[in-house]
C-alpha cells in the first residue's frame, strides 16, 4: 500500500518479495551461523535458500509467501537467540514479537509454521527461568498483539472471529490417516509426474478416497492431479531441495555426534511439526507447494549444517554447484516474467504484467474502460465475484484522467457488504457498474439504483444507470 502511494502506482510492487527473499538470505545464514557454523555453511544456507525453485519465482512476483518467509525467519532467529541466552534478553524477546506479529498479520499460514516454535520456546522459558518466564513471554504475546489488533478487531466485528471467515480451505475431518493421506498428496507436488498410479494405490490401502471433498478444495472444481515439473509461481515444484531436506534429516538421525545438538534436534522438529500440521488443517489444492515455500527456506540452515558435518567438502562442493545450475531455468525462463525468449520482460509495455497469466481478459478490460470513458463517468461500481481479476480496471479507468475515478463494491452478497452502509459509501453513486457475473442480464438493479446492459465483452459487462438510487 505505502508503495503504491509513494510510486502512484504499481511500479515498486515486486520489490516487496524481492527484498523478502535477501533478507531471508541474509536470515538463513544467521541462523545457521547460531547452529555452530562457519562462513561457508552460512554460505550453503544462503545457496540453498536462494535456489529453491517457488522461490525464484516469486521473489519477482506480488504474491506474499516470501513476505511471510521473511518475519519467520527473523523470527526464529530471534527466538533461537534468546533461548541460546543465559538471560532473559529483552532486544531479542522484542524482535522475536514483532517478527511473529507481522508474519501472522502478512499470512494466515504462519500461525501452522510458526506454532511449534513457539512452543519450543515455551518449554525453554520454563525450564530456563521458570517462574520468571511469563516476561520474555509476555512481551512477545504483546508485541504480536500490537501489530495485529486492528486487524483483529474488525475482523471480530465483520465475521465474528479474529482471523477472519471460515474458508472451504480448512479439513473437515483430521485423523491420523487422513494426515498420512494430505502428507503423501502434498509431497507428490514436489515430486512431480510418473508417481500417480502409486499414490492411487496408497490411497487405496487407506480406504480413502483420493478426491474427498473433505480433504480437498473442492470449489477448484478439480481432482487430484500430479502436475508436471512448472515454471509457474503457482505450481512450481522443489524436488531437489526436497531431496536434499530430507537426505539431511536421514543423515542427522544416523549420526549420533550431530544428534546430540538439542538446538538442531528442536528446530527440526519444531520444523518439521509446522508442516505436518499445514497437512492437517489445510486440504489439498495444487497451488500448496507456494503455501510451503515457508517450510523450505525455514529448512535451509538446518540442511546447510548437517550436510558439513557430514560430508566431505568436495560433495557439498558439488552440491552447491549443482543447486545453481539447477536455478537457470527458473531464473530465466519465469512463465509470467521471463527474462528470455518473444515475451521476456524487456519487450513489455505497462499494460502486458496486468495480463501475464489472463490474456483472454484482455480485450475485454480495456474495450470496459475504453467505454466507461467515452461516457465520462466518474463514479464506476464492480460488481465482481469469488477471485474474480479487478485491479487493472484501476489503472486503465485514471489513465488519462483529470480527476481519480471512484470505485467502489457494490452488490455484495457476503458478510463484508454491510461495510457499505457505513458513511463513506453514503456519497457514492455509480452511474456505471462493471460485472463479471451477469453476462445473461439485460438489467441488474442494486443499491445504488437500476441499470441497463449498454456494452459487453465476455465476462465483462458494462450496466448504465438508468434509475436513481432507491430511498432508505
Amino acid at each position: 500500500m505505502h508503495l503504491q502511494i509513494l510510486s502512484g502506482g504499481e511500479s515498486f510492487a515486486n520489490f516487496v518479495q524481492w527484498f523478502s527473499m535477501i533478507g531471508s538470505l541474509i536470515g538463513v545464514s544467521l541462523l545457521a551461523k547460531q547452529f555452530g557454523g562457519n562462513w561457508q555453511t552460512q554460505l550453503f544456507a544462503a545457496i540453498f535458500a536462494g535456489t529453491i525453485p517457488m522461490g525464484i519465482l516469486q521473489s519477482s512476483s506480488t504474491q506474499t509467501d516470501y513476505a511471510v518467509s521473511f518475519w519467520l525467519v527473523c523470527f526464529t532467529y530471534f527466538l533461537i537467540s534468546l533461548i541460546r541466552q543465559g538471560q532473559i534478553h529483552w532486544p531479542y524477546a522484542l524482535g522475536a514479537g514483532f517478527s511473529l506479529g507481522l508474519a501472522v498479520l502478512t499470512k494466515p499460514t504462519a500461525y501452522m509454521f510458526a506454532g511449534p516454535f513457539v512452543v519450543w520456546a515455551a518449554y525453554v522459558f520454563l525450564s530456563k527461568f521458570g517462574f520468571d518466564s511469563w516476561k520474555p513471554a509476555l512481551l512477545i504475546g504483546a508485541a504480536c498483539l500490537v501489530l495485529n489488533s486492528g486487524h483483529y478487531t474488525r475482523n471480530l466485528g465483520l465475521f465474528g472471529s479474529p482471523i477472519g471467515p471460515k474458508t472451504n480451505m480448512s479439513y473437515d475431518v483430521i485423523s491420523p490417516s487422513s494426515l498420512l493421506f494430505n502428507v503423501d498428496r502434498n509431497l507428490a507436488l514436489h515430486r512431480g509426474s510418473g508417481i500417480r498410479s502409486s499414490i492411487r494405490e496408497f490411497h487405496r490401502v487407506l480406504n480413502i478416497d483420493i478426491n474427498d471433498p473433505r480433504t480437498t478444495w473442492y470449489s477448484l472444481k478439480t481432482k487430484f492431479q500430479v502436475l508436471k515439473p512448472s515454471l509457474h509461481e503457482d505450481t512450481a515444484g522443489n524436488l531437489l531441495h526436497l531431496s536434499l531436506i530430507l537426505s539431511a534429516s536421514f543423515l542427522f538421525f544416523i549420526s549420533k555426534e550431530i544428534r546430540s545438538s538439542r538446538v538442531l534436534a528442536s528446530y527440526l522438529t519444531a520444523l518439521f511439526c509446522g508442516f505436518f500440521l499445514f497437512c492437517t488443517l489445510l486440504k489439498w489444492n495444487p497451488y500448496n507447494s507456494r503455501l510451503q515455500l515457508p517450510f523450505f527456506v525455514l529448512a535451509s540452515p538446518f540442511v546447510a549444517v548437517v550436510l558439513f558435518k557430514s560430508l566431505k567438502e568436495k560433495v557439498i562442493l558439488t552440491i552447491a554447484f549443482a543447486l545453481l545450475l539447477s536455478a537457470v531455468p527458473w531464473i530465466l525462463l519465469n512463465s509470467t516474467r521471463p527474462l528470455m525468449g518473444d515475451q521476456n520482460i524487456w519487450n513489455r509495455t505497462r499494460l502486458d504484467p496486468y495480463f501475464n497469466t489472463r490474456p483472454e481478459l484482455r480485450d475485454a478490460f480495456l474495450g470496459a474502460a475504453y467505454f466507461l470513458k467515452l461516457n465520462k463517468c466518474g463514479q464506476v461500481g464492480l460488481d465482481v465475484g469469488f477471485n474474480d481479476w479487478e485491479y487493472p480496471f484501476w489503472p486503465l479507468l485514471n489513465s488519462g484522467a483529470n480527476e481519480a475515478i471512484r470505485i467502489e463494491h457494490v452488490n455484495v452478497k457476503n458478510e463484508s457488504g454491510r461495510i457499505s452502509a457505513l458513511p463513506h459509501f453514503s456519497g457514492f453513486s455509480p452511474c456505471a457498474i462493471i460485472s463479471s457475473r451477469a453476462d445473461q442480464a439485460q438489467e441488474l438493479s442494486t443499491e445504488t439504483g437500476a441499470y441497463t446492459k449498454e456494452w459487453a465483452s465476455s465476462p465483462i459487462t458494462v450496466f448504465v444507470r438508468t434509475a436513481p438510487p432507491r430511498m432508505p
